[in-house]
Formats: C-alpha cells, sequence, structure tokens
C-alpha cells in the first residue's frame, strides 16, 4: 500500500504520471482555503505547492483500492480532481529523487 504524500508513477490512458498520494482507499477528501482536510481533519502539507482551489470529492469515500492523487502544480495539473481516483495496480512505484526544482536535488 502507499502512504500519504509519497510521490507515484501511474498509467493514465498510454501516458505516465507523476503525482503526489493525498487520500487513501475509504476517506473523504477536502480541500478549503488551500488546506487539506481528511475525513473533516484538517491534514498539514508540510511541502511546498501551488495553491489549490476549493475542491471536494463529492463521490463519498474514496473507493477501496484506489488513491486520490494531486500534482505539486495544483493551478495546472492533470490529477485525480480530473480524471478521478487512481487504482493501485495502475501504479508503477515510487519517485526517490528528485531533480526539479535544482534548488532542492534530493
Amino acid at each position: 500500500s502507499y502512504k500519504r504524500f509519497e510521490i507515484v508513477i501511474f498509467r493514465h490512458n498510454k501516458n505516465k504520471l507523476v503525482k503526489r498520494v493525498i487520500g487513501l482507499p475509504g476517506e473523504t477528501l477536502e480541500v478549503k482555503d488551500n488546506k487539506l482536510y481528511i475525513n473533516g481533519e484538517y491534514v498539514e502539507e508540510t511541502f511546498d505547492h501551488k495553491v489549490t482551489e476549493d475542491y471536494k470529492y463529492k463521490e463519498g469515500k474514496i473507493p477501496e483500492g484506489t488513491y486520490f492523487v494531486m500534482g505539486d502544480n495544483r493551478v495546472n495539473s492533470l490529477d485525480s480532481r480530473i480524471i478521478g481516483p487512481i487504482f493501485k495496480e495502475d501504479i508503477e512505484g515510487t519517485v526517490d529523487l528528485s531533480i526539479f526544482p535544482p534548488k532542492i536535488i534530493k
């Protein structure tokens, strides 16, 4: 299973996308005033990301076997807000190395 805030690579159509896991199976998710709420409780995001417009996952709980992912460039990101939760079997792995932006190479 994957943990909240892990960065994953997954398949969507014929493309590979890299996004951050935000919501886990069985959770509710909402972003209000640029703050993340999981199951109605505030969860601090300890990484830099662009401003997130208010959003609520309207389907209720994130389905079992799926994850809700979002890009760190939230103003311009093809992520679960658009494509819905992603299936665990579509995840190819996690990202352990960051080379962009150059000031935070890990």
